[in-house]
């Protein structure tokens, strides 16, 4: 895992509770700490009972990781503090995802619309994860806080071709990357937030749900 690791980023340490002073673990969440310490297979059972809460809204994903999950470390590295999870793809192959320390803290630029999300789906930044995603491209998945994007902060092609655009760019966060230019979005309105798809290549659709679509598309990426 270190040498796969350590390609993608820098400093790359797996932690043990040795290699973490007391005055940084009182910053962790309970659950993390316990992790740290905790047998092999204790870290892969309490790290999914982290899960549970969304268990609703991501019902696949846990479906998936409850039977696939083979490995889960503490890791520090030039990214921060994260959870490496090891799962078995479809294809055989173990695949590694990172799920950050999670954090309350939001970019002043974007703290009007994040307040507007879903609360499920700020409780998944404040209380599991700070992005949750494929460790090697850093795509499909939830990304952090910091890469979260304004649609109509960003130029897009797409514009010059659509008629209209049904959805108010400057009211659109995108949060679910899958590493083509492509995001899972939810537009802050005030009938209340509405998720839709963003392409770079073609028309937005609005007619989906938000976490139908990250629930499935998390595990297209890991059943291939």
């Amino acid at each position: 895992m270190l040498e796969y690791l350590s390609r993608y980023a820098g400093d790359v340490t797996i932690l043990t509770p040795e290699l973490v002073e007391q005055e940084e673990l009182d910053r962790w969440p309970e659950q993390w700490r316990s992790i740290l310490g905790a047998a092999p297979k204790e870290r892969i059972d309490q790290t999914l009972a982290m899960w549970k809460p969304f268990s609703q809204e991501l019902q696949s994903l846990l479906a998936y990781l409850t039977k696939h999950l083979e490995r889960v470390e503490v890791v520090r590295s030039s990214r921060g503090i994260s959870l490496i999870y090891g799962i078995r793809a479809g294809d055989g192959s173990l695949m590694y995802y990172e799920g950050k320390l999670p954090t309350g803290e939001v970019p002043d630029d974007k703290q009007p619309l994040w307040e507007a999300l879903p609360r499920a789906l700020r409780a998944f930044y404040e209380k599991l994860h700070n992005g949750w995603y494929y460790f090697a491209s850093e795509s499909m998945g939830l990304v952090p806080r910091n890469d979260v994007i304004v649609l109509g902060d960003l130029e897009w092609g797409i514009l010059e071709s659509l008629d209209t655009v049904p959805v108010g760019l400057d009211q659109s966060l995108g949060l679910f990357h899958n590493g083509s230019g492509d995001y899972v979005c939810i537009e802050k309105r005030e009938a209340g937030p509405r998720g839709f798809l963003w392409f770079h290549d073609s028309a937005p659709r609005t007619d989906i749900e938000f976490w139908p679509v990250v629930d499935s598309w998390l595990c297209i990426g890991l059943e291939g």
